[in-house]
């Protein structure tokens, strides 16, 4: 049974979804199109619905799924479509949450609606960039020279190109691509078409409303924002904090704040000489610190190797302790002294008697990610270290891609 409908279509639905399906949660995510869909990757736990519901169909959907909590992560200007899922909701007595966006502040002109913004480019020159989306095409169709200096970047969408045509833009005219888009790709956009009039909703930073903003700057486009009504609802991360209370097991409640300190010349202690040990060692060495080992036998070669067993009072003087032996009680009596000193210390068995989580670490040059699962899902934590090593060339070279 599932336990939340997420209407998504957005960033931070995307974003909702992989965090309830990383939990274990079944739910169901419903997207207006197919592309919608196609965005989202296979999650395990969630069923996908592609395809525009009615206020009757959305009621329906969730009596059948038990009337469980209904997400409402549609985009912020999808006022019917919210209101349809809000209305339903309240008519079959299901849970509704509904996640809002800062929309920002910032832009030259600024009007309510595409109707205003329309009615203030008739009275000018230049070529118009509109980034708004394919529905509010029919309100520019009517500015002079709309054919020739208007440019509408769309989702690469049958239904957005048909929609562009029926407004009387085609060919160069149609930019079909996905966003939200770095500085860089909105600028060369600016350039290439002699852009000089951005038209844009405020859709905060999840919409990419800064980047435009920037590019505009950079570019001397005057910005023509539409505004929208600001409306009750949660932020991103207080709704993921609400769902992570309710649903995420009880080790991920209270995910830990990333740290990262220089380590350079202060001793860590660690305490062990198994296979976890080791790869604690591995690492640590690299981060030019005195790595301390203490242990009756190891696996590994280690310089500073006191062979004997752990003995109360090792921890002084240390700027991390490590306590990763094959003895839960020795590795209790660890995590206990450092609590008294004051010491941070990662407990490889035991999550709940550690004060920070040792991560999966990805260097690239300057540039360090630390990955952790909260002393839980190891082996998410491997697969999130390994797409970044992936990944990781990219850094060096300063995309924002």
């Amino acid at each position: 049974m599932n336990k939340a409908v997420i209407f998504g279509g957005t960033s931070e639905g995307r974003a909702l979804a992989e965090a309830l399906s990383g939990w274990g949660v079944p739910f169901l995510y419903c997207a207006a199109t197919e592309y919608g869909g196609q965005v989202l990757p296979a999650l395990p736990g969630m069923t996908l619905h592609c395809g525009r519901l009615s206020q009757g169909e959305i009621e329906a959907l969730l009596r059948s799924a038990g009337c469980p909590l209904a997400v409402d992560a549609t985009h912020p200007y999808a006022k019917e479509a919210s209101g349809n899922i809000r209305r339903a909701a309240e008519s079959c007595g299901a849970e509704y949450l509904r996640l809002t966006r800062d929309g920002g502040a910032g832009g030259d002109i600024l009007v309510p609606d595409a109707a205003a913004a329309a009615a203030y480019l008739t009275a000018t020159e230049g070529n118009v960039l509109l980034a708004t989306g394919a529905k509010e095409l029919p309100a520019f169709a009517g500015v002079p020279g709309f054919g020739e200096r208007f440019f509408a970047r769309v989702l690469p969408l049958e239904a957005s190109l048909a929609a562009c045509r029926q407004a009387g833009l085609s060919g160069r005219q149609v930019i079909a691509m996905q966003g939200p888009f770095s500085v860089q790709m909105n600028l060369a956009l600016l350039r290439e078409h002699q852009i000089r009039y951005l038209v844009t909703k405020a859709s905060g930073r999840a919409g990419g409303f800064a980047e435009k903003l920037e590019a505009a700057r950079q570019a001397g486009a005057v910005t023509v924002v539409i505004g929208r009504q600001e409306e009750e609802g949660l932020s991103f991360g207080r709704a993921l904090q609400l769902l992570r209370e309710r649903f995420a097991p009880e080790g991920e409640k209270h995910p830990a704040f990333p740290v990262f300190l220089r380590l350079a010349g202060r001793t860590v202690l660690l305490v062990g000489g198994g296979a976890v040990a080791a790869r604690r060692y591995r690492v640590l060495e690299r981060f030019d610190c005195r790595v301390r080992v203490i242990a009756p036998q190891i696996t590994f070669g280690c310089a500073d190797w006191e062979q004997r067993p752990y003995r109360p009072g090792d921890c002084a003087g240390a700027a991390l302790v490590i306590a990763a032996t094959d003895d839960r009680q020795v590795n209790r009596q660890i995590a206990q002294e450092c609590r008294q000193a004051g010491i941070p210390v990662s407990v490889a068995d035991c999550g709940e008697e550690s004060s920070f989580f040792f991560p999966a670490v990805v260097e690239q040059g300057a540039l360090v990610a630390g990955i952790s699962s909260g002393g839980g899902d190891y082996t998410r934590t491997r697969r999130a270290a390994a797409w970044l090593r992936r990944h990781a060339a990219q850094w060096a070279e300063g995309s924002d891609e």
